[in-house]
C-alpha cells in the first residue's frame, strides 16, 4: 500500500480537493447593480420575492447548529406575508443583506416542474 494504491494513484481524492478549495471572495464576483436589477425585474414580472439565507463558508447564515437546509430557506418564518414586489423594499433588502439569496413562492404566479 504505497502512493500507487487507491483509485487516484498518489493524487488527492476529489473530496479532499473539494474540502481544500478556496472560498469565493465575498462580493468581488457579484455586480450589485446587476443583482438588484435582476431582483427588480423579477418583481416587475409580478413575482413577490423575499430574502433567504446564504452560505457562510460551509455553514448557513442563520447560525443554527445543524441547519437542515443550509442557505436554502427563508430568513423569516413569515416570508409568505413579507414577500413583496415593492421596488423600495427590495432595494432595502438588497442593500441591507448584500449576500442574501432571494426566494419566490410557487403556486400563485408560477409553478415549478421538477423532473
Amino acid at each position: 500500500m504505497g502512493a500507487d494504491s487507491g483509485r487516484f494513484r498518489g493524487t488527492e481524492s476529489r473530496i479532499s480537493q473539494w474540502l481544500r478549495r478556496r472560498p469565493k471572495s465575498s462580493g468581488a464576483e457579484t455586480d450589485d447593480a446587476a443583482r438588484v436589477g435582476m431582483l427588480l425585474a423579477v418583481a416587475d414580472a409580478g413575482m413577490p420575492i423575499a430574502p433567504a439565507a446564504h452560505p457562510v463558508g460551509y455553514r448557513c447564515s442563520c447560525e443554527r447548529i445543524g441547519c437542515p437546509t443550509p442557505a436554502r430557506h427563508p430568513v423569516s418564518f413569515a416570508w409568505q406575508t413579507q414577500s413583496t414586489t415593492d421596488r423600495a423594499q427590495i432595494e432595502r433588502w438588497a442593500a441591507g443583506q448584500p449576500q442574501a439569496n432571494f426566494i419566490t413562492a410557487t403556486g400563485m404566479i408560477h409553478d415549478v416542474l421538477d423532473v
